[in-house]
């Protein structure tokens, strides 16, 4: 059977209003506990140092002297360098300590934040920010410039190294040429070659002697445009912010919550649920009664009937057994509220108690198993002349009842064997036999019996019945080709649907019971010998 899962906007309106409460006391508590936990916390300071990154010529003027700087870099590497441990030493030893450990090191690169910042403008140039977290404002502006100055000086340093390689390769050079001059010499080359590599040599050793005076002239690449200064306030804790970040979180907890509980509670929750799961139309709604009773409302009761008697307008008797997949559901006070609806309506009606395990009926109206005869008496001598109990539904109407008074061995077979002959002798006499039969799911009594019916209503409770069970107890009286008028919901809450608003008739209908009270003391015996036909209660 295929379910189609809908969610309209009253589900979702109505999945709003029942978790507010429980999000807003979560959001309540997370926004108090975040104020008081980040409150308690050490405050951190953010400083941040801005340093410029030239990657073109550095032209310091006409008449300068040539600048010696380090072949450009990307601004990425930049700040992957401003986060290396050669730099990070570099800045505590130049803030003071005396021995770095690599704890200490890694301490500082989990508090900083190297953050290149491009340009499309400038071409020639970017930018790099170096954050820095501390627990003081001062501290922080401190390690901030003191990385700047570090990783500056690394540029430099790499400036500095590429003029050494500059050097050292011209060194090669001017022994290669001396070499070649040597050898030619000696093999009494032509004075002109001889000429040309004594001019390559005098040009190299210019240049190197130009490289060795430029080695106190390298610089680098960076430079400070903005030092980092302490901070004013600090950048954590911030209790109100935090108070509303958790607050919020609370609140979404809270709906969290209450959808995994609904996903992990397969109970279904509204009269919507049951017509979706079982695909059966919805016969009448039974509010769940504040009192211990079996009687429920009369007007819920109307209700059924007259959806039973629209559904079986020339079938006559009316034969309807009443059921529900497991115990506990309310299937014996739906029987019995149904079989006093009919007969308040004038019609003959005829109550059987066919669950021979756990019967309520006998009890639910005070009948003496002394003066009346049980089902299995009936089921064991199906033709034998026996006589209903009678009962005053008020103080007009009698309604007929075949108690069973106690649990019967092999009810299954006793129901085969004997029901039939006993329904058709019953059916001579009443216009409407209500069934109140054994769970279906529990037991094989009801599908022995229910074929016999005129039709089947399914009571599921919306407190008790489970999904999979009603699609199980549908399922199997489709299979035995049993007819389902449809599902007598019971248990609903109040004010959950407007059928649930209409099934509690509590408006005007409560005076009426009050007047009109049930009469539950059986009848004495006809004086006849006959099965009494008329259920006309005599004056």
């Amino acid at each position: 059977m295929q379910q189609e899962i809908s969610v309209s906007l009253g589900d979702v309106f109505r999945f709003l209003r029942r978790g507010f409460l429980l999000a807003l006391l979560l959001a309540a508590l997370g926004a108090g506990l975040a104020y008081v936990l980040s409150g308690l916390r050490e405050p951190l300071y953010r400083a941040e140092t801005t340093l410029l990154i030239t990657r073109g010529d550095l032209n310091l003027g006409a008449f300068s002297a040539p600048v010696i700087v380090a072949p450009p870099l990307d601004a990425s590497a930049y700040a992957t360098a401003a986060e290396s441990s050669e730099v990070i030493e570099e800045a505590l030893v130049a803030l003071g300590a005396e021995t770095v450990t690599p704890q200490q090191v890694q301490g500082v690169r989990n508090r900083t934040a190297a953050l290149p910042r491009e340009s499309a403008a400038a071409r020639d140039s970017s930018q790099l920010i170096l954050q820095v977290e501390e627990g003081s404002a001062e501290g922080s502006a401190a390690l901030a410039n003191a990385l700047a100055r570090s990783l500056i000086e690394w540029d430099l340093l790499r400036a500095e190294n590429a003029l050494a390689q500059s050097i050292a390769q011209l060194d090669r050079s001017i022994a290669n040429t001396q070499a070649e001059i040597a050898r030619l010499q000696a093999e009494g080359a032509p004075p002109d070659q001889i000429g040309r590599l004594q001019n390559r040599l005098n040009n190299q050793l210019a240049n190197r002697d130009e490289a060795e005076a430029n080695i106190g002239t390298a610089t680098s690449r960076l430079s400070v445009i903005q030092a980092a200064v302490p901070p004013l306030r600090p950048v954590s804790p911030r209790p109100p912010l935090d108070a509303v970040i958790a607050g919020f979180l609370g609140f979404v907890l809270g709906y969290g919550i209450l959808l995994l509980r609904n996903l992990l509670d397969t109970r279904l929750r509204s009269v919507e649920d049951l017509e979706a799961v079982s695909g059966l139309p919805i016969l009448a709604e039974f509010a769940k009664s504040p009192k211990k009773t079996r009687r429920l409302p009369r007007e819920a009761s109307g209700y059924l009937r007259t959806n039973l008697l629209l559904a079986t307008p020339k079938v006559h008797p009316k034969v309807i057994l009443v059921t529900s997949p497991h115990h506990g559901e309310g299937k014996s006070s739906v029987a019995i509220s149904l079989a006093e609806s009919f007969t308040r309506a004038n019609y003959r009606t005829l109550l059987v108690d066919a669950d021979l395990r756990k019967p309520v009926i006998a009890r639910e109206y005070n009948l003496d198993d002394k003066r009346h005869m049980p089902l299995r008496t009936h089921l064991e001598n199906p033709h034998g002349s026996y006589e209903a109990a009678h009962v005053g539904v008020n103080l007009a109407q009698t309604l007929d009842i075949i108690p069973t008074f106690r649990a019967a061995p092999s009810p299954t077979e006793l129901l085969s064997l004997g029901f039939p002959s006993c329904l058709e002798s019953w059916q001579q006499d009443y216009d409407v036999i209500v069934i109140d039969s054994a769970p279906l799911l529990d037991v094989a009594d009801t599908l022995t019996i229910a074929p016999l019916c005129t039709g089947t209503v399914l009571v599921a409770s919306l407190q008790e019945t489970d999904p999979q069970a009603l699609t199980d107890a549908v399922e199997l009286l489709q299979r035995s080709g049993v007819r389902i008028f449809g599902i007598a919901a019971t248990f609903v809450p109040r004010g959950t649907g407007a059928r649930a608003r209409a099934a509690s008739y509590r408006y005007a209908y409560e005076g009426e019971l009050q007047d009109d009270p049930l009469v539950v003391a059986p009848l004495p015996p006809p004086t006849a010998a006959q099965p009494v036909k008329a259920r006309s209660r005599p004056s």
